[in-house]
């Protein structure tokens, strides 16, 4: 894996967490602090489109580099990084919620709600796109997992595509943007969930990153301009709402994933930024937790002036990159490693 690529999933990770605590701040805190400094407090999210464009380049790279291409162990090796350490957090945090809900309304109140119905929690399980009963919109219980639906999506794609085009790098990209593109188009005026969410634009940053990794099998000029000036065109927009974000917020960032993996080799990133890049995963699913937990104080008046809570955003940021330090140590780097592990025992007794 590309060091450079690792920095830039750390960046975008701390920037989603920046996001969701300013958010909090916003929606539940005094006014007067740094969440209300114009568009500032949804910046951060910013940090799922780097992720998107970050994910066409390594998808399709990935399909490019290997001599063989089988969709089974394309299928099995996504399925084994998104879901396990998922489905741990997602855990957690029903448990987490539930007692507070069972605190409020007891454990027959609780049961009640449409939050915990069984139909819901399945579809959060298996990530299959699905309106929160208690935000509205379409995102699992876990709710950052909502990408984590998108990233499915286009892994299927994807893959379809790689099967079809014999894992021709350029033919890849073409048809599996082709079929994004159809999604979006044909799907556009739904009313469907299935449909809403196969339409929404945000799929075409994918198509972005494989662009780039076409783009870098040719030229790796202009690193340096193009990182400043995508961050410079992620940062203007806090003065503005952000409307196209595929324009205002993928381009940019496609920008960024260029000069990043243009500069590979060029650049001596800290290794901290490198580990948590490793660990960015684990601080993308963990951090909501700490997010809840934090607004929940603020709804009961802790924390209740602007100082109090631009420094809790920076304490609690710190504390989630902690956290997601000793998730990734002791859950997600062992349960991926050892789905591997019988993955290939699987397949050598088979071969056997």
């Amino acid at each position: 894996m590309l060091k450079n690529l690792q920095v830039m999933r750390a960046i975008a990770a701390v920037l989603v967490v920046i996001h969701h605590f300013l958010l909090a701040n916003r929606d539940f805190g005094q006014a007067g602090g740094i969440a209300g400094f114009h568009n500032l407090a949804e910046l951060g999210a910013c940090g799922v489109d780097l992720f998107f464009c970050i994910s066409g380049f390594v998808m399709l790279s990935s399909i490019a580099r290997k001599p063989g291409f089988s969709a089974s162990d394309f299928a099995v090796g996504r399925i084994s990084r998104i879901y396990p350490a998922y489905w741990v957090m997602l855990t957690v945090f029903i448990l987490l919620v539930g007692l507070n809900h069972v605190k409020k309304t007891g454990l027959g109140g609780m049961l009640a709600e449409p939050l915990f119905s069984a139909g819901f929690l399945l579809s959060s399980y298996l990530l299959l796109p699905a309106y929160n009963p208690e935000s509205g919109f379409m995102q699992p219980f876990l709710a950052q997992g909502w990408t984590l639906s998108y990233e499915l999506y286009f892994y299927a794609l994807l893959m379809i595509a790689a099967v079809a085009a014999k894992a021709n790098a350029l033919r890849t990209a073409l048809l599996g943007g082709f079929l994004l593109v159809t999604g979006v188009v044909l799907f556009k005026d739904s009313a469907y969930v299935g449909g809403i969410f196969v339409s929404n634009t945000i799929v075409l940053e994918f198509i972005l990153g494989m662009l780039v990794f076409l783009l870098v099998q040719k030229t790796k000029r202009l690193g340096w301009l193009a990182i400043v000036t995508g961050f410079f065109l992620l940062a203007a927009t806090i003065f503005f709402k952000v409307e196209n974000r595929v324009l205002l917020w993928g381009v940019p960032s496609a920008l960024v994933l260029y000069g990043f993996v243009a500069l590979e080799g060029s650049l001596s990133p800290w290794k901290i930024l490198k580990s948590l890049g490793d660990a960015s995963y684990s601080l993308y699913l963990t951090h909501g937790a700490l997010t809840y937990i934090y607004g929940g104080l603020l709804k009961r008046g802790w924390y209740a002036s602007p100082t109090k809570q631009n420094l809790a955003v920076v304490i609690g940021t710190a504390f989630a990159i902690l956290l997601a330090f000793v998730f990734y140590r002791f859950v997600e780097k062992p349960m991926v490693a050892k789905f591997n592990h019988r993955r290939l025992r699987s397949q050598s007794t088979s071969v056997a």
